[in-house]
C-alpha cells in the first residue's frame, strides 16, 4: 500500500503547485497592468492621421480637416486636437467633443474618422495671424503633429 501512495501523493503535490504557480501568474499579471486590469502594453495602440490638412493657408481661409484613428484599444471619449503658433507658442484653438464620457473595459478595433464638426470647432475655423502653426491630434497616448504656414498673400 505504501508504495502506491507516494505516486498519489506526489500528484497532488504536483497539481496543487501547479495551480498555485497559474494563481500566481494571473494575480500578478493583473496586478502590474493598467486601469481595468488590461495590459499597457495591448491596449490602445492607434494610428492617427490629420486628413485635408494642406501645408499653407491664407490669413482668415477656412481650414477644413478630420482626424483619423485607427488601431486597437479601449474606445471611448474624444481625440484632442490643438493648434498652437509655434513661435510664441500660444494655444489657438483646441478641439474636442464636449461632454461626459463612460468607458469599458473592452478593447476594439477602432477605424474612425472625426470631422471638426464632430469636435465642436466653430464652424467657419481661421486662423487670423500670419505664422508657423502646429496641429497636433491626439487620443488615448497616440499623436500626430503637421506643421502649416498662415501668411497673408499665396
Amino acid at each position: 500500500m505504501d508504495h502506491v501512495a507516494v505516486p498519489v501523493v506526489a500528484g497532488l503535490v504536483v497539481g496543487v503547485c501547479l495551480v498555485l504557480l497559474f494563481a500566481a501568474i494571473s494575480l500578478s499579471s493583473f496586478s502590474s497592468n493598467g486601469q481595468n486590469g488590461f495590459s499597457t502594453a495591448r491596449r490602445n495602440q492607434f494610428t492617427l492621421t490629420l486628413e485635408g490638412l494642406k501645408d499653407h493657408y491664407l490669413v482668415g481661409e477656412k481650414l477644413d480637416f478630420a482626424l483619423g484613428i485607427k488601431g486597437y484599444g479601449q474606445e471611448c471619449g474624444t481625440p484632442n486636437i490643438l493648434i498652437v503658433n509655434v513661435k510664441s507658442g500660444t494655444t489657438i484653438y483646441e478641439l474636442y467633443k464636449h461632454g461626459s464620457w463612460s468607458c469599458t473595459p473592452s478593447l476594439n478595433i477602432v477605424d474612425e474618422t472625426w470631422s471638426l464638426k464632430d469636435l465642436d470647432a466653430p464652424p467657419n475655423l481661421t486662423i487670423s495671424e500670419a505664422g508657423n502653426n502646429k496641429v497636433t491630434g491626439t487620443y488615448h497616448g497616440s499623436e500626430t503633429t503637421w506643421n502649416i504656414e498662415v501668411s497673408m498673400m499665396p
